[in-house]
Formats: C-alpha cells, sequence, structure tokens
C-alpha cells in the first residue's frame, strides 16, 4: 500500500509540474523547475542527457503510414543517420551539390557556374572585381602546376600558362606566359619568356624569348634576344646573342645539339633562317633571308642580304653584301653575286699588298710604289 501512495503522489507532483508550464504555452521538462522558454512548445533542459528520438531500419521508417511533414527519425541501417520527411523522406547532412569540405580541402561538384560579385556567372568562375595573390612572394601564378615549385620568398615572378614556371625555386624577377614556358628554370633570374614551350629548359640570366619554342633547349645561355617561332631553339650554352625571325639560329633537327655542340656566342640573326645552322661559330652576323644559312664552326663572318653567304661553311672573317654574295675564302669581301657588273663609289678605293693569285687581283706594291694586277700567270705592273 505505501508504495502505491507514493507512486501515485509521485504522478500527481509531476502532472502539477507540467500543468503550470503548460499554464506559460509550453512544457518544460528539466530537473530545476524552470519554466518553458515562451517560444518553445517543448523546452527540454540537461547537462547529462540528451533527446533521443525513434531508432529503426530503412524498412521500418518506409512502413510509417501516411507520414507527416517534417516527421523525424533515426535509421540505423543502410545510410545511417538522421531523415526528415518534405514528401520524401531526406537525409540531414548529405551532400547537396554545394560546398563540400574534406579535411581542410572544399571542393563544389555544381555543374553550373560559379559567381562571385555577380548573381548571372558567364563561366566557371567569374569574378566582378578584384582578384588579389597574397603570400606568394609578390609573385604572381596563374595556371595549372604554373609557379609550382616555388618558395614563396621575395621572387616577384609572374607565371602564367600550364606549368608556366613549374621548376622555379628561388629564380627571381621572371615573366613566363605560355604553356611550360621557363618549365625547367629553378633559379635563372630576369628572363621573360612568351609563348609555348619558349625557353623552357633555361636557367640562364636576362634572356628575353618571345615566339612559339624560342630558345627552347637553352640551358645556361645569358643576355640573349630572341624574337619569332623556333629562333634560336639548338643553342644551349650560347650568351650575348640576338636572333630575330623564323628559325632565326634555329637547326634544331642535326644530331649535335642533343650532346651540346650548340654552343655559338655572340651572335646577331635577323631574317628567315638567318644563321641557321650555326653551331660553334662566334661573333657571326647575318641579315637576310637565310644569310650565312649553312655556316657552323666559321667565326668573325658578316653576311647582308637576301641569300648573303648562303652556302658559307668553315670560312672566318668574310664580308658578304648583297644578294647572293657568297665568299670562297677566308679574310674575303665580296660584293653582290655574278650579275653585278660595275662596283661604284663616291670617294676613293685604296689597294692594299696581299699577293692573293687570282685572275684580276690588283695590288699596290709598297716596295716601288706601283699597281700590279694577276692575269693567272704571273704580276704585271700597270702603271708607268
Amino acid at each position: 500500500m505505501k508504495t502505491v501512495k507514493f507512486t501515485l503522489i509521485a504522478f500527481i507532483v509531476s502532472m502539477i509540474t507540467i500543468t503550470v508550464s503548460a499554464q506559460n504555452q509550453g512544457v518544460a521538462i528539466n530537473t530545476d523547475g524552470a519554466q518553458a522558454d515562451p517560444s518553445a512548445m517543448l523546452d527540454v533542459k540537461s547537462t547529462s542527457g540528451g533527446i533521443l528520438i525513434p531508432r529503426m531500419t530503412q524498412t521500418e521508417r518506409n512502413n510509417i503510414s501516411s507520414p507527416a511533414q517534417g516527421l523525424m527519425v533515426f535509421q540505423t541501417d543502410n545510410t545511417s543517420g538522421f531523415y526528415y520527411y518534405d514528401g520524401g523522406w531526406q537525409y540531414i547532412g548529405g551532400p547537396d551539390g554545394d560546398w563540400t569540405v574534406n579535411g581542410n580541402d572544399m571542393s563544389n561538384n555544381n555543374s553550373g557556374n560559379v559567381g562571385i560579385g555577380t548573381t548571372t556567372p558567364g563561366a566557371k568562375l567569374e569574378v566582378a572585381g578584384h582578384i588579389w595573390q597574397t603570400g606568394t612572394g609578390n609573385s604572381v601564378f596563374l595556371g595549372e602546376q604554373a609557379g609550382e615549385s616555388d618558395d614563396l620568398s621575395d621572387n616577384v615572378n609572374v607565371f602564367v600558362g600550364k606549368q608556366a614556371g613549374q621548376s622555379n625555386v628561388n629564380g627571381q624577377n621572371n615573366i613566363a606566359i605560355g604553356m611550360q614556358a621557363l618549365l625547367a628554370n629553378t633559379s635563372g633570374v630576369r628572363n621573360i619568356a612568351i609563348g609555348s614551350a619558349t625557353s623552357w629548359l633555361s636557367n640562364g640570366i636576362s634572356n628575353v624569348s618571345v615566339g612559339h619554342s624560342t630558345s627552347a633547349n637553352n640551358l645556361d645561355g645569358s643576355y640573349n634576344t630572341v624574337l619569332g617561332t623556333y629562333a634560336f631553339k639548338a643553342q644551349q650554352h650560347s650568351s650575348y646573342n640576338t636572333a630575330i625571325g623564323f628559325n632565326a639560329v634555329g637547326d634544331f633537327q642535326a644530331i649535335p645539339w642533343a650532346l651540346g655542340y650548340y654552343t655559338g656566342d655572340r651572335l646577331t640573326a635577323v631574317g628567315y633562317e638567318a644563321v641557321f645552322a650555326n653551331q660553334k661559330g662566334i661573333r657571326n652576323t647575318g641579315v637576310g633571308y637565310k644569310a650565312l644559312h649553312n655556316n657552323e664552326d666559321g667565326d668573325y663572318n658578316t653576311a647582308i642580304g637576301y641569300g648573303a653567304a648562303q652556302n658559307l661553311a668553315g670560312l672566318d672573317n668574310t664580308t658578304a653584301l648583297g644578294n647572293g654574295a657568297e665568299p670562297t675564302a677566308s679574310n674575303q669581301v665580296v660584293l653582290g653575286n655574278g650579275s653585278v657588273t660595275q662596283v661604284k663609289t663616291a670617294g676613293a678605293v685604296t689597294v692594299g699588298s696581299a699577293t692573293v693569285t687570282e685572275p684580276g687581283t690588283i695590288r699596290f706594291d709598297t716596295t716601288d710604289n706601283h699597281f700590279y694586277g694577276y692575269n693567272g700567270t704571273s704580276w704585271v705592273q700597270l702603271d708607268n
């Protein structure tokens, strides 16, 4: 009898508590007798427990007859978790096509576009306003793997394009624009490479290369200025060169390039395939279509004009001026081709004392102060 009495008393007390709370338009469940918050129909308060909602399998959940909008359960099998009903059962916390966080990474599987500062983005990402990069050592990186190895110290580089400047570690003040431009540079400084695969092996200093594959195989040459598709593409260790024009100083097909034979320095080439085949020759100048085209290792040669000294090979210190002018010996100056009938000058022509034995040669003998001409067999005095 005592047990029944105590149970009945406890039930009456609890009903009084709930009734009092209900007069405040809400039900409070707690251990301190606090009233329910005026905004809540049910106010549960605890520091040692939580709310446990119905737990069931997916089959049991699906067997709920006429579920109400907002009904919630905890599913225990398959994809377990909280589900709510809004005409269909929805998983709370599942992917919804927006941003997903995985560790320190955040991704978006949205098939549409993303806009920042605009509600009508026209591309996968459209930013209406400035884009700032900070923490890059005053460098700018744009493109897949662009500047990937940069140590982010104060290098002040600009790398734009897939793999542009990818290997750069501490090289400074470089500009690379184009796929794989300055790809292999690690520490070279003050280089400018504009064009796909331009200067991609370079580690030199103060090179300027513009055009597809220009200076492509330059390893450590410095102070080169190159403009034109495939220009200067075979030189590996050459410095102080200027090449302007398609394939200028550009023979890339010969095998020796792989062995590092292309080392000519202080070359000037202006024109289509000018100084094209130069490998070891130094201080050569070719200006014009295929000027000095075939010279590989001759030094100090100058060719100016369409096809000037085009077939010259193995000669040094020659000068060819004019269309098709072609030296035949070292230390020779040739003016024009075989069609030239006159060399005219407004000033004097000085004849030296060299004794070249070629018919038609004129020389001045400083021992007797007379002019002589070579007729093919002997020297003949020309003046009285």
